[in-house]
């Protein structure tokens, strides 16, 4: 039987490049369903009631990429467009989980600081940013200086990335790099050239204080 869809007003340009966004699932047959793949063929993973609000980003003019807590767990999957209205009103403290599992989820796709400055333009919410959470961008960010040392400084001196996404870059050089990574970007440091951004200068003054914490550490044990 064929069935009315609603009519949903985007301007298609600029959906397709904003952040993701808050969304109102609005179907006629009640539920909207959650596809593992934008595909019509794939399997469903599982069904939303509509009024449900999503956070997601459109990916093209027929299929939307969402993410959604169902029953304390987090899902996330392809919806058409077709089902989705924009919405403001929605329950900040759930949106908000939902934004940040949205975030973590792309956070796992970044491959190096490239990657990591468009996803911080486009998916980065501060208030995420804590806990288990910051953990994986601090191991995103010490494992590609560990293992990608020549291209990431490249990228960090580039005019591609942003003070803003160096900022959170130098930042998440914290307490929990290993000290595998933290001996290899010491001497890696030693014939580190410096330039205009200082991305050296930077990068060595995280690891310095991080050494005066660990002595500080190592006292009060010793104590």
């Amino acid at each position: 039987m064929n069935r009315t869809l609603p009519i949903v007003l985007f301007h298609i340009s600029a959906a397709f490049c904003a952040a993701f966004q808050t969304y109102r699932i609005s179907d006629p047959v009640g539920k909207a369903n959650i596809w593992e793949y934008p595909n019509v063929k794939a399997a469903i993973s599982s069904k939303i009631p509509t009024g449900t609000c999503v956070v997601g980003e459109m990916i093209n003019q027929n299929w939307a990429e969402i993410s959604i807590i169902i029953n304390h767990q987090e899902v996330s999957g392809f919806v058409s467009n077709l089902v989705l209205t924009n919405s403001r009103n929605c329950d900040s403290v759930l949106i908000r989980s939902e934004k940040c599992d949205f975030m973590d989820n792309k956070l796992t796709k970044v491959a190096n600081f490239n990657e990591f400055e468009l996803w911080r333009q486009k998916y980065y919410v501060y208030e995420c940013d804590d806990g288990g959470f910051s953990e994986s961008i601090s191991d995103i960010v010490t494992r590609n200086l560990f293992q990608n040392w020549t291209n990431e400084i490249l990228a960090l001196q580039s005019n591609f990335l942003t003070d803003a996404t160096r900022k959170i870059i130098y930042s998440h050089i914290d307490e929990t790099i290993d000290m595998d990574r933290m001996d290899l970007i010491k001497k890696r440091l030693l014939t580190c050239k410096d330039d205009a951004r200082h991305v050296c200068i930077e990068i060595g003054n995280r690891i310095r204080l991080l050494d005066v914490h660990k002595t500080q550490q190592m006292g009060l044990i010793h104590n």
